[in-house]
């Protein structure tokens, strides 16, 4: 039987005590499952989460998204190390809520367009930091799923075909593709 959750970017722009508050009324809904969103890992309250998660049932996996200061296609050496390091913090953190899968646009900054495609410079920053991270989730238990976005919030994956490059190009058993319908009914063609 097909499994249904929601995200809580519907109700909320962080996650914190007061949207974790949110995830009783997700169950009464009916859902099986909750998507977290974890903008700043340390506003995640997570004993007082988990003990939501434990009471309702429901299934929970994390999502993220890069922004500009933790970027891991920068220019800036330190921006893409923040990038992976908030990354393995994120996946640390939904780990202990009982995630075993963290879901974003994890190779780019969301709302950066520059002008022009992405370069062969940016894409093996991007593989090289996600190998990391994949490595990384795992050794806790915790698998990647990438999500290309649409042109309007992203330059440098934006189809289907392109999300499955990286993954190969990460080439690990923790990395892999979400693709959500939003995106794909604006990029694909088929």
């Amino acid at each position: 039987m097909p499994k249904f959750g929601v995200n809580l970017l519907l109700w909320a722009d962080k996650f914190d005590k007061e949207t974790a508050d949110l995830i009783p009324q997700v169950a009464e809904m009916g859902f099986d499952g909750v998507e977290i969103p974890i903008f700043d890992p340390e506003t995640v309250d997570i004993p007082y989460t988990q003990s939501i998660l434990k009471e309702t049932g429901l299934e929970t996996i994390g999502c993220n998204i890069m922004a500009g200061d933790r970027n891991p296609i920068d220019e800036d050496p330190a921006i893409r190390e923040n990038g992976v390091n908030y990354l393995k913090r994120t996946i640390e953190v939904i780990a202990e809520l009982g995630a075993d899968t963290l879901v974003g646009p994890m190779y780019s900054a969301v709302g950066k367009l520059v002008g022009r495609g992405r370069n062969e410079q940016e894409w093996d920053w991007c593989v090289e930091g996600l190998q990391d991270v994949a490595e990384f989730g795992g050794k806790h238990g915790v698998t990647l799923a990438s999500e290309p976005l649409n042109r309007f919030e992203t330059y440098f994956v934006n189809i289907a075909e392109d999300a499955v490059k990286l993954c190969q190009a990460v080439d690990s058993p923790y990395f892999t593709v979400d693709s959500v319908t939003f995106h794909m009914n604006i990029e694909e063609k088929n």
